[in-house]
């Protein structure tokens, strides 16, 4: 499974079941492809560089920054494959994640990144392959 940051010169639209991509602060693209699409994809990424908001901070007391936006990328990822709004999963099930949900972090560099996959069986979907990678172009 390879992860790609593309930087903010380009544009990579998501795809529907082939292609999810997150935006990061500073302009930057996280383009996840898996290498046998299906099923609802969702990836999201953070700057580990950037400060965790007061609110949240105040709200979820995080340990580190790292910590916290481990945690960020997963519960954002299992509210865009639920198609929860993020709000209503915080107010609900606060930084836990969803155990029915496939999901991988990757820490590399100056990012956070977690993909997700929708494991319903009545999806059909294939486990992501084994070993992780971040790319950056430049």
């Amino acid at each position: 499974m390879t992860v790609t940051v593309l930087p903010a010169s380009l544009y990579v639209r998501p795809c529907p079941n082939r292609r999810a991509v997150s935006y990061l602060s500073d302009g930057r693209q996280v383009v996840w492809e898996p290498r046998e699409p299906g099923g609802a994809l969702a990836v999201d990424a953070e700057l580990l560089g950037q400060s965790v908001p007061p609110a949240l901070a105040a709200r979820f007391s995080p340990v580190s920054n790292e910590a916290f936006f481990v945690a960020w990328t997963r519960v954002e990822c299992a509210a865009k494959l639920r198609a929860i709004p993020l709000l209503v999963w915080l107010r609900d099930r606060g930084l836990h994640g969803d155990p029915q949900l496939r999901m991988r972090t990757i820490v590399s560099g100056d990012l956070v990144v977690t993909i997700g996959q929708n494991t319903a069986k009545k999806n059909g979907l294939k486990p992501t392959a084994p070993g992780s990678t971040v790319r950056a172009r430049t």
